[in-house]
Order: structure tokens, then sequence, then C-alpha cells
């Protein structure tokens, strides 16, 4: 238990990567090539986090209680990184490409 609480001291960190990653970085609109490179960063800065994490728990956790690792883990990560990213797009959804009235 100790170690799985060890291993979501990271969890601040990928919700702020995952912040930046949806913010529309309007500072650098007339570099596209920037912005790619930036958001393929952060791309895998927050899911090489949560798979690190699962990896973790894979290697650490005894089998019979890793499903309740996994389930905690996805709810305390999962649903904020999707509330972050909902809430950002529909903060300004022309930015994304969604179509929000």
């Amino acid at each position: 238990m100790t170690n799985f609480l060890l291993a979501l001291s990271f969890a601040p960190v990928v919700f702020g990567l995952l912040w930046i990653y949806m913010s529309p970085l309007s500072r650098l609109d007339g570099f596209t090539f920037v912005k790619v490179i930036i958001r393929v960063a952060l791309f895998f800065l927050t899911m090489g986090g949560l798979f690190a994490q699962l990896g973790f728990i894979a290697q650490r956790v005894p089998m019979p209680t890793r499903r309740i690792y996994i389930l905690a883990l996805l709810i305390i990560e999962g649903i904020p990184m999707l509330g972050f990213m909902f809430y950002r797009v529909r903060q300004n959804p022309s930015l994304y490409g969604a179509c929000g009235k």
C-alpha cells in the first residue's frame, strides 16, 4: 500500500502536464511546428506517467489485489484527467474543432 501511495505522488505532475496540453497555446500562433512538438512531448509525458504507474502496479502489487489498485488509479487519475479535458474543450470549443453551442 505504501508503494502505491508513493506512485500516486506523481498525480499532480500528470494533472499539470495535461492542463498545459489542453491549453490552446495561443502565444505560439505563427509557430505551428513548435506547437506540434510541444503537444507531442506533453502527450508522451502524460501517457508515460500513467503507464509508468500502471507498470508499477503490475510489478509490485500481488495478483489478488491488483484489480483494486488499478480501479483506484483510474478513479484518482483517470476521472480527473477526463474532467480536465472536457472542461478545457467546453471552455472554448472553437479552439479544439468541437462544435459546441
